[in-house]
C-alpha cells in the first residue's frame, strides 16, 4: 500500500478519531487508514465519515483485515501445517492477496461523502478517483 500512495501529503485534521493520511497526484485523492493500537487484542469498531473537497467518478478500496489479505487466517483454515505444499502456498497467495473493491459514495454540490468502517489494527487506502 505505501508504495502505492501520491507522491504529496496533503494537511489533514489532527483531533480524528483514527490515524489517517491524505495524499494526492495533483487530481485524485488518496486516504490511508491506520487505527493501530498498543493492544494486540483490542478490537475496536469504527465507522468513519469522509468529506472530500473534490467530485469523485469512482472511489476504491483495498484493506489489510482479518477477512483481507491475511495468510494466517488461511494457513490456519489448512490445519496450520508444518511445512506447506508448492500448490498451498499458491492457493495462499491467490486467497490473501491485496485486491481493489468499490466503495460507495455519494457527490453533492462539487463535493465527494463516503462513509467506510473498520477495526483496530486494520489498514485501508482508499482511491479516489476525480471525475473529469
Amino acid at each position: 500500500m505505501l508504495g502505492q500512495l501520491y507522491k504529496k501529503r496533503l494537511e489533514t485534521k489532527k483531533d480524528a478519531v483514527i490515524d489517517y493520511g491524505a495524499f494526492t497526484d495533483g487530481k485524485n485523492v488518496q486516504l490511508l487508514l491506520t487505527p493501530q493500537s498498543g493492544d494486540y487484542y483490542e478490537n475496536r469498531k469504527y465507522e468513519i465519515d469522509f468529506t472530500l473537497d473534490l467530485a469523485a467518478a469512482a472511489v476504491a478500496v483495498q484493506r489489510i483485515d482479518d477477512e483481507h489479505c491475511n495468510p494466517k487466517k488461511e494457513w490456519e483454515r489448512l490445519g496450520e501445517p508444518d511445512n506447506l505444499t508448492p500448490s498451498q502456498v499458491v492457493d495462499i497467495k491467490e486467497k490473501t492477496r491485496l485486491v481493489e473493491e468499490p466503495l460507495p459514495f455519494t457527490v453533492e454540490d462539487g463535493k465527494t461523502k463516503l462513509r467506510v468502517g473498520c477495526s483496530t489494527n486494520d489498514v485501508l487506502l482508499i482511491t479516489v478517483k476525480a471525475e473529469e
